[in-house]
């Protein structure tokens, strides 16, 4: 795709980022039932920004209000401080929140 641009988004960063991030193994399943409210919204929030990456890297155009942080998700994880089982949900929420940033860069 080269280095070409869509609405001021460098494409070949994007698709570089997207690669490494569909590389990346979904999170297990929290066994803390407490934890699952905050997987699901992970599962949710994954595939919105997935589908909107791979909806630009295939050249379609996106209303970009539809292109945001998941504020409310970070929120419910540091609201869990440090728990273990939260490890690799934040380090995969943050591959998704840095995708969003490819995007929506100002």
């Amino acid at each position: 795709m080269g280095n070409s641009s869509h609405s001021g988004i460098d494409i070949r960063e994007l698709e570089i980022s997207f690669n490494d991030f569909i590389n990346t193994s979904f999170p297990e399943a929290p066994e803390d039932d407490d934890l699952y409210d905050i997987y699901s919204d992970l599962v949710e929030y994954d595939s919105h920004i997935a589908g909107i990456v791979s909806s630009l890297l295939g050249g379609k155009k996106v209303n970009k209000s539809l292109i945001f942080l998941n504020d409310d998700l970070e929120k419910k994880i540091n609201a869990n401080g440090n728990n273990s089982e939260l490890k690799d949900i934040r380090e995969y929420k943050n591959k998704i929140d840095n995708l969003v940033m490819l995007i929506i860069k100002k």
